[in-house]
């Protein structure tokens, strides 16, 4: 691929995530409590998970879409919740236990997460913003 294709690769790729965001600032803006309910009805109505299966979700920044609904309903539903957090000593991005109300520290790029003491945990499902 020549230098030029390249850059015009980078550069549509660069404009693209400037309209994904704009998109989604535009939806998180009009999202009312209602979304999320419906949301985490959607979403449990169609995805199985296993029985005693492990999610693994994300707490919001900025303007991404809640999904604290859906991972409460997937706990009462059995599932056990993890959020990702950033390895201090290996740099990886693992997942840890997580369950509403657990002590939170900071997980790296800005995010929140369970404390170190928390058991690390493979998700067979994982839910991204």
């Amino acid at each position: 691929m020549s230098m030029t294709g390249g850059r015009s690769a980078d550069r549509a790729k660069l404009e693209m995530r400037v309209k994904s965001r704009a998109l989604r600032a535009e939806l998180f803006h009009r999202a009312t409590p209602e979304t999320y309910v419906r949301a985490a009805a959607h979403f449990t109505g169609s995805v199985e998970i296993p029985a005693g299966g492990v999610v693994a979700g994300y707490l919001p920044i900025r303007d991404e879409f809640d999904p604290r609904p859906l991972l409460e309903a997937l706990a009462r539903r059995g599932a056990a919740l993890s959020l990702p957090v950033i390895d201090g000593d290996t740099g990886r991005l693992i997942f840890r236990e997580w369950r509403s109300g657990d002590p939170l520290r900071p997980a790296g790029n800005g995010t929140m997460g369970p404390e170190s003491g928390k058991r690390e945990v493979v998700p067979d499902v994982v839910i991204t913003p």
